[in-house]
């Protein structure tokens, strides 16, 4: 069926000189038959530019349903050495005692689950729609998939310790990068739940306000210097009104009020879309108050309904995005129901594990006009 309403001519011209592969046919297994690869092609497209996950993280095709990363545990002392000492033995700063020591390894483990969506229509609704009605339903399943993708990535918390999700939701699946940013107890609203990570305090308190130069750079130089100045945050991920606020002609110069100009004043400096060298992303999958569960986290760094956070991040390095089977699409026409089935299904991970590379404003004023 959505091979019957793929127009090639029509994928062409909107893809420029984009290969299109014969895809396989007469697939003799339950789902019948694989779309074939120009449409999948442009499916899978239109999962990678609808998802800034998937976007800004690198990715890793893995061979099996696990993989292990060896990470850095410890680093290497250097101390000064005797001629003809023993550098195991007599190093250190008065050359004999025993300090020298080297690095010490761990692994991170990276695995992968299986999401999927399924999208159908009757052939009555094909035969009297206007528009491409198998094109419209896909790219509605892939556009689901694409948010699951996103959200999970966001909002993941296999603990039940922010927000609890039910089964089958993909958020279950990981801890997110919120889940993952680092703080302490003593952190402003920092006790609302266990941190994972104490080793860094990344969270800066919005104090319920338009976000500010002052949050903005406090939050990249927090990344930079947890990245030793070689990994930079490269990355502001903000919620669709705050970006809003950023395009007002007012606040563009920048400044709330006449008098409030400086680095208290409403962002931004510079042009939309870039503010000090991060790239501007907008997510409306950030926490929200008031928005409907699993997105809402009030009392978790969202203390009111008009509030909301935002994530500064160095992409190369925060996280990977790990994929086994990258997408896979089947369709069949259920004979008794006389209408059209397509199948997509994934097999993918994804782990935040550079979690002091991100940094989080919160309780950011969310609304218009604020």
């Amino acid at each position: 069926m959505i091979k019957k309403t793929f127009d090639g001519d029509l994928y062409n011209k909107y893809k420029g000189n984009l290969k299109a592969y014969g895809g396989q046919s007469s697939v003799t297994a339950d789902g019948g038959e694989l779309v074939p690869s120009p449409l999948a092609n442009y499916i899978k497209e239109m999962l990678f530019n609808a998802n800034f996950i998937r976007g800004i993280t690198p990715t890793i095709n893995l061979k099996s349903a696990t993989l292990k990363l060896p990470i850095e545990t410890g680093v290497p002392s250097a101390y000064v050495v005797g001629e003809g000492a023993n550098i195991r033995s007599e190093s250190g700063i008065d050359g004999s005692s025993d300090l020298l020591s080297k690095s010490t390894l761990s692994n991170i483990e990276f695995s992968v689950d299986k999401i999927g969506a399924l999208v159908g229509w009757t052939t009555e609704i094909e035969e009297d729609s206007e528009i491409d009605i198998g094109r419209f339903v896909v790219d509605r399943g892939v556009m689901s998939l694409a948010n699951s993708e996103e959200s999970m990535a966001i909002l993941g918390d296999s603990t039940g310790a922010i927000v609890s999700y039910q089964a089958g939701q993909p958020e279950i699946l990981v801890d997110g990068i919120i889940h993952q940013v680092p703080h302490s107890d003593n952190s402003t609203n920092g006790g609302l739940w266990t941190p994972v990570n104490t080793d860094y305090d990344n969270i800066i308190a919005g104090g319920s306000d338009v976000l500010t130069l002052n949050e903005v750079i406090k939050a990249q130089a927090i990344v930079n210097k947890n990245g030793k100045q070689q990994l930079k945050a490269d990355t502001l991920v903000v919620p669709s009104m705050v970006y809003a606020r950023m395009l007002h002609p007012v606040e563009f110069e920048p400044f709330s009020t006449l008098d409030k100009i400086g680095n208290s004043a409403s962002v931004i400096a510079g042009h939309v879309g870039n503010i000090y060298g991060m790239n501007v992303i907008v997510s409306d999958n950030l926490p929200q108050g008031g928005v409907t569960s699993p997105a809402t986290m009030t009392g978790n760094f969202v203390t009111s309904d008009s509030d909301t956070v935002v994530l500064a991040l160095n992409s190369k390095d925060y996280a990977r995005f790990v994929m086994r089977r990258e997408l896979e699409l089947r369709s069949e026409h259920d004979f008794n129901t006389d209408s059209e089935k397509t199948r997509m299904l994934e097999r993918i991970g994804w782990k935040s594990y550079r979690p002091e590379l991100v940094s989080m404003i919160h309780n950011v004023k969310n609304v218009s006009g604020a």
